[in-house]
């Protein structure tokens, strides 16, 4: 019996823990061309966030979808790229809109120095935090800066 009731909570944790497998990691050719061909339009932004986490705050919430999404207040400072990679300063106000399914959610962006894939509104930033997208942030790598540079400039990108 107790070998039965260990089987059913190990393969009920092993269900619930697989979904993000699926999630698979994009590299920046292929974040560069889904930003370029989306609806909205992106900012590519390399630099520091700083989040406010003391600002949280539910912004939806469905219980048919088990999803919820929050957010909260940032700032970003770095530079924006152009043609000429990474040259524009850019700073500017954030709002993080971080997304939750089934109890899995994005992540709050941390103070290192990363690429932001940040979706401009009107005269607002968004940078979104779900827990599989492609506009999540990446380390500011040298080669991650290199294949950006080469995507924008219309030299090869391919993922």
């Amino acid at each position: 019996m107790k070998l039965i009731a260990l089987s059913a909570t190990l393969l009920t944790f092993w269900a619930t823990q697989a979904i993000p497998l699926s999630c698979m990691e994009a590299n920046m050719a292929q974040r560069f061309i889904w930003a370029k061909e989306a609806s909205d339009n992106y900012v590519i932004v390399k630099g520091k966030m700083r989040v406010d986490k003391a600002s949280k705050k539910t912004l939806s919430k469905d219980s048919e979808s088990d999803s919820e999404l929050f957010g909260y207040r940032a700032r970003i400072a770095g530079q924006s790229l152009s043609k000429q990679g990474f040259a524009s300063r850019f700073t500017s106000p954030v709002t993080v809109e971080l997304s939750c399914f089934h109890g899995w959610c994005g992540n709050v962006p941390d103070a290192r120095e990363r690429i932001y894939f940040l979706k401009k509104k009107k005269n607002r930033y968004i940078k979104l935090a779900s827990p599989c997208d492609f506009s999540t942030e990446s380390t500011a790598s040298p080669e991650n800066i290199r294949i950006l540079q080469s995507c924008i400039s219309g030299g090869p990108c391919k993922p």
